[in-house]
Order: C-alpha cells, then sequence, then structure tokens
C-alpha cells in the first residue's frame, strides 16, 4: 500500500515538471497580457507619451543595435520627450534567440530594395577556422562590411512601419480602455 502512495506522488511530480510548449506560451501570454494591461495601460502618462515610448522602443528594437538598444530606447525617449519606461520592454523583442528570424528577413528586403545579391556572401566565413582571433576578427568585419548597407536599408524600412503602427494601435488602445475604465473626458 505504502508503495502505491509512492508512485502515485512520483507521477504527479512528474506531471507537475514535464515541460510542455502550450504552458510556456501559455507563461508569456499572461506575461505579455500583464504588461499590456498593468504596466502600459494603466500608466500614469498621456497617451501620446506612451505610444510614442512604445514606437521608439519598437523601431529600436527591429534595427541591428542589439549591444545598445536599451541606452538608444532611453536616448531617444529622452529627446523625444516620451515614457521612457514602456519602450524598454519592447526592445527584448530582439535577443541572441531571435537575431536570425528577424533580421535575415530584413537583410533579405534590404537586398531587394538596394539590388544587392545575397549570393554574393561568404556565409561560412562566420563558421570558417582562421588561424587565430584576430585573423577570425578580420574575416568577420569584412563580412560585415558585405552585409552592413542592405541589412540597414532592409532594418530601417521595416522598423519605420512598426513604429508607426504601433504608435496608432498602443494610443488608440490607451485612449479607448480610458474611455471605458474612466469615462470620456
Amino acid at each position: 500500500m505504502n508503495n502505491d502512495k509512492v508512485d502515485s506522488l512520483s507521477q504527479k511530480k512528474e506531471t507537475k515538471t514535464a515541460f510542455s510548449l502550450g504552458e510556456l506560451f501559455r507563461k508569456y501570454y499572461l506575461i505579455v497580457k500583464n504588461y499590456i494591461v498593468f504596466d502600459l495601460l494603466r500608466a500614469n502618462d498621456t497617451p501620446h507619451r506612451l505610444a510614442l515610448g512604445v514606437a521608439i522602443g519598437m523601431f529600436v528594437a527591429f534595427t541591428p543595435t542589439i549591444p545598445f538598444q536599451m541606452m538608444l530606447t532611453v536616448l531617444l525617449s529622452y529627446l523625444f520627450q516620451s515614457n521612457k519606461a514602456v519602450g524598454l520592454p519592447v526592445v527584448w523583442i530582439t535577443n541572441p534567440a531571435t537575431v536570425i528570424p528577424i533580421y535575415l528577413p530584413q537583410y533579405l528586403l534590404g537586398c531587394f530594395l538596394t539590388g544587392a545579391s545575397p549570393e554574393d556572401v561568404d556565409w561560412n566565413v562566420l563558421i570558417q577556422d582562421h588561424g587565430g582571433f584576430w585573423q577570425y576578427c578580420a574575416a568577420a568585419w569584412g563580412f560585415m562590411e558585405q552585409i552592413f548597407i542592405p541589412l540597414w536599408v532592409g532594418s530601417l524600412f521595416v522598423s519605420t512601419i512598426l513604429a508607426f503602427v504601433s504608435y496608432y494601435l498602443v494610443k488608440v488602445a490607451v485612449v479607448k480602455y480610458r474611455e471605458r475604465r474612466y469615462g470620456p473626458r
């Protein structure tokens, strides 16, 4: 009888610790929902400043400036007098796990817009052995020179569109939320 209790307890423990993709998406959804509802919509600032903060964060998030995105967002938010706090979490969209799915399509769009050919780039340079750290750095720099212009053109095109769309959507959402919660002003 004691063994049955131990077996049932271990089965319950295994089901609780089992990884589920659905649970991961639900958890991520709740984090995003809580950010939008509690931090963004209820923030004590004007709808314009909130929407501009998100738009700046969205613009910076889709530019290839990963090491400096938070600093750029705060600086641009200061210059444009927008809400600094709401733009910061937006730049976390781009991270090492999302670099390729975000920047590769932007690079290809940039190639299309500039007339560059993505086939001319030797992508193997990044994984080849170059004989040392400085040789690798030189090869990586040459690689970056090849993709710099198309990547930035594609990134600026996409980030500008996303910034304008996010500004409009956030401003409308904040105004409607406040009208529904507090009544028309």
